[in-house]
């Protein structure tokens, strides 16, 4: 059965919300509205086969920074970040170098991702964790609390071999709806934490 015209505007009349409803309905099919975007924080893990030797001393490497992101993730930045690795090492049952020790080595060799593998050799520790980020985007922070990146994170034994790694990409909400009115320098620590606590939480267990 069809409906008169009239039928229909006096609907609309009665319950103005289906019009609203209607016309929102519509504008939307016309521009293409997207659903809300989930967030993402995904670790593609890397499986290595057959691993030989046991691996239970572990260095916490400083944050190998590439290209841009060398001059966006401050110095306090890439400690915290290092410092919560460190602790998930520890919560995954490894034991983890001091840090001390291994800035001493840092200090003596140098920062960058080849000279960690000297490290680990000088320290007689079983494997560094590595972390390397290239792509860090900060442009959602102070709006949204988001955070981009991209990067790579490897344990590597002392024989150069990569005994578990993983893919990262991150395009999530980092800060706290808390912190909404909060600046932008404690908008970007705090997601800093969270960034580097859910990492750590990635890690895989002593093995």
């Amino acid at each position: 059965m069809q409906m008169s015209s009239s039928y229909l505007r006096l609907s609309f009349l009665r319950h103005p919300g289906l019009a609203f409803g209607g016309l929102a309905l519509g504008l939307c099919l016309l521009q293409g509205c997207e659903a809300p975007k989930r967030d993402v924080f995904t670790l593609d893990s890397i499986k290595v086969l057959e691993p030989r030797g046991e691996v239970r001393e572990v260095m916490a490497w400083p944050l190998v920074a590439v290209g841009p992101v060398n001059d966006q993730l401050k110095p306090d930045a890439r400690k915290i970040i290092q410092e919560r690795l460190q602790e998930g090492l520890i919560q995954k049952q490894f034991s983890a170098l001091a840090l001390e020790r291994v800035r001493t080595y840092v200090r003596q060799y140098g920062a960058a991702e080849g000279h960690a593998l000297q490290a680990v050799v000088a320290a007689k520790a079983d494997a560094v964790l590595i972390l390397s980020i290239g792509e860090w985007d900060e442009s959602a922070l102070y709006t949204l609390g988001k955070i981009r990146c991209k990067g790579e994170i490897k344990l590597v034994d002392r024989q150069g071999r990569i005994r578990w790694g993983g893919n990262l990409k991150v395009d999530a909400e980092l800060v706290p709806s808390t912190a909404r009115n909060a600046s932008l320098d404690e908008k970007r620590r705090l997601a800093v934490e969270s960034f580097a606590r859910q990492l750590a939480r990635r890690l895989p267990k002593q093995f």
